[in-house]
C-alpha cells in the first residue's frame, strides 16, 4: 500500500548511508487501534515477533504468543519461522509449516498484523 510503501521509504534513506553492510527492516501494521504502521531495523541476524514485552516485533493481541515467528537472515536471505503456535504464522495467507525463506513480495500475517520483511544495504 501507499503508506507501507511511505514508511518503508524514509527507512531505506535513514539506513542507507549508516548501515553499508545491510539491515534487516521489519515493517508491520497493526491497525489503528494499536499504532498503525511501524517500521523498524535490525542489525542482528534473529528478530523475534509475538506479544511478548521482550520480542523486538511486539504485537499485542490475544491471538499473538509470546515468540510467536521469528525472522533468521543469513547473508542476503531471510527465512520465517513459525513458533509452533495454535494460530499459526499466514505466508501470503497460506499457512506456514515449519520455515519458508522470503522474498520482498511476500507478507506474512501473525495475528491481526501483517508483516513485510526485507534487506536494506547501503550498496544501492
Amino acid at each position: 500500500t501507499r503508506k507501507e510503501s511511505s514508511a518503508a521509504s524514509d527507512v531505506y534513506k535513514r539506513q542507507r548511508s549508516i548501515h553499508p553492510q545491510g539491515v534487516t527492516l521489519v515493517t508491520y501494521d497493526l491497525g489503528p487501534r494499536f499504532g498503525g504502521m511501524k517500521a523498524r531495523t535490525f542489525e542482528k541476524a534473529d528478530v523475534t515477533i509475538g506479544r511478548g514485552r521482550n520480542d523486538d516485533v511486539y504485537i499485542p493481541h490475544g491471538a499473538v504468543t509470546r515468540q510467536h515467528a521469528f525472522v533468521q537472515r543469513q547473508g542476503n536471505v531471510l527465512t520465517m519461522v513459525d513458533g509452533q503456535t495454535s494460530n499459526g504464522v499466514l505466508i501470503n495467507r497460506v499457512r506456514l509449516e515449519g520455515s519458508v525463506v522470503l522474498t520482498p513480495e511476500d507478507t506474512a500475517y501473525v495475528g491481526p498484523a501483517y508483516v513485510k520483511v526485507d534487506i536494506v544495504s547501503g550498496t544501492f
